[in-house]
């Protein structure tokens, strides 16, 4: 086939590993794509998060995974939100304990180059969840910090507008004639780019006069990536988020001593702690208060009952993580943060008519609830995001949860713009949103501690 076609061998044991899951233990898959009810982006979703289970629970995954294509309001999920769903349902579903299936995997961690085109190369690297992600929130704040101080006028010392960065900046005063790119135009994406440049060489110089060229800073400039709050520094400090629904938090979760069946955890909002504060490299969480009964290992200390091995711990960003992973990061973290009701943290989540901006906690408590972009399709991460007046502050709109949602800056603008238009549907937080043509859709709020047993039978409303 591969000769045939003219595809390499993998793509095409690839494509014949899919074909023969879709023609027998996959077959409602095939069916619903057929019928056009899904995209083949969908059934590849479904196929590679199906294929990484036991053939006999496979199927039944691949099964419910179908159903998860749509939303309990009948909205098509997209391919990445059905994957990131998907993958919460593989964690529930896989009998090998996660603790374990981490240790396979990490014995394929590694760093790959691969040549582009234009003078340009590709490096990615294959890392812990919790580590990779803290050096990519660590290169973000960098970079949002080197924007920062770019923008700055020139009197202040920085080179500001006009200035040049990247492979072709000088280290000279004539760096802004140089060949480089204007910092001031320079995206956020690139400066994570330069950032990660600037940590790993320091702005060492890499070709001088006598290569005939200018010379060239590897990461760019001291002044934008150095200094003790930036990345110069050489320590990265992120804030990580985990979150621990309490209910498993307290006891009675899955892999507790006492034997019994553990309940259905509680799908209400205040069913989640969530945990977050900066620290050091891989540190990240937070919480304080109730979360701590069932943390006795990752109590600041150590000290405490012993720890409740929790069925699921959500990495913001991320996704499910194994609970020892959770327990190390909430060790590592210099505070701990207990979000959602009044009642718990002592703290009104709605401030009404008194403030336009969220106080921390109203801010903590949206990005835990809505967990991405809210608009139908989007997800953007929610630290990325910012909180939008349901009603506008000007309109008599109150600051809180039940007029607040997080959006990215692309869709927040849509939206003030009134190409679209949403309203709260229930205090769960659905959204249901009117598209110009005046097409509607309904969102949900983040899935985090949902049910354990995904092949239980809904019952039909009473009514």
């Amino acid at each position: 086939m591969s000769t045939a076609c003219a595809l390499s061998e993998g793509t095409a044991a690839r494509l014949l590993n899919d074909a023969a899951e879709l023609t027998t233990t996959h077959w409602e898959v095939l069916e619903a794509l057929e019928a056009g009810e899904i995209s083949e982006a969908h059934a590849r979703v479904i196929v590679d998060q199906a294929r990484s289970l036991p053939a006999g629970l496979a199927e039944r995954f691949a099964s419910v995974a179908l159903r998860r294509a749509w939303t309990r309001h009948g909205r098509r999920r997209t391919p990445a939100e059905l994957r990131a769903c998907l993958r919460r349902l593989r964690e529930r579903l896989h009998p090998e304990s996660p603790a374990a299936r981490k240790r396979a995997a990490q014995r394929e961690r590694g760093v790959w180059f691969r040549a582009e085109p234009d003078g340009m190369c590709t490096l990615s690297a294959f890392l812990d969840a919790e580590v990779g992600l803290a050096i990519y929130r660590g290169l973000d704040r960098d970079a949002r910090l080197a924007s920062g101080r770019a923008a700055e006028p020139k009197e202040q010392g920085l080179p500001g507008h006009g200035a040049a960065l990247g492979a072709g900046s000088t280290s000279g005063p004539d760096a802004a004639s140089g060949p480089g790119v204007a910092v001031d135009s320079l995206t956020l994406s690139e400066f994570r780019a330069e950032a990660l440049a600037y940590r790993l060489f320091g702005g060492t110089v890499f070709e001088g006069p006598e290569s005939g060229g200018p010379d060239k800073l590897l990461g760019g400039r001291d002044e934008l990536f150095g200094g003790h709050d930036g990345a110069g520094s050489r320590v990265f400090r992120p804030e990580i988020v985990v979150t621990i629904p309490v209910g498993q938090v307290f006891g009675g979760g899955p892999g507790s001593d006492d034997g019994a069946e553990p309940a259905e955890p509680d799908k209400s909002p205040s069913a989640a702690a969530g945990l977050g504060a900066a620290g050091p490299a891989t540190a990240g969480l937070g919480a304080a208060g109730p979360a701590t009964a069932g943390l006795g290992a990752a109590r600041p200390g150590g000290t405490g009952p012993p720890a409740v091995d929790f069925g699921t711990a959500e990495l913001d960003g991320y996704g499910p993580i194994d609970a020892a992973t959770a327990r190390r990061l909430a060790a590592l973290a210099p505070a701990w943060h207990l979000v959602f009701t009044e009642e718990i943290t002592g703290q009104a989540l709605g401030v009404g008519r008194r403030a336009y901006r969220p106080p921390k906690a109203l801010r903590r408590f949206l990005q835990c609830r809505d967990g991405t972009c809210r608009f139908p399709g989007c997800t953007r991460r929610v630290t990325a995001c910012e909180p939008d007046h349901t009603t506008e502050w000007q309109d008599g709109g109150t600051t809180d949860p039940g007029n607040l949602t997080m959006l990215c800056r692309r869709h927040h603008a849509l939206k003030s713009l009134g190409a679209w238009s949403y309203k709260h549907g229930s205090r769960s937080g659905d959204l249901e949103w009117r598209s110009p043509l005046g097409r509607k859709y309904t969102t949900e709020p983040a899935d985090a501690g949902q049910a354990e047993y995904p092949f239980r039978q809904l019952e039909p409303p009473p009514f």
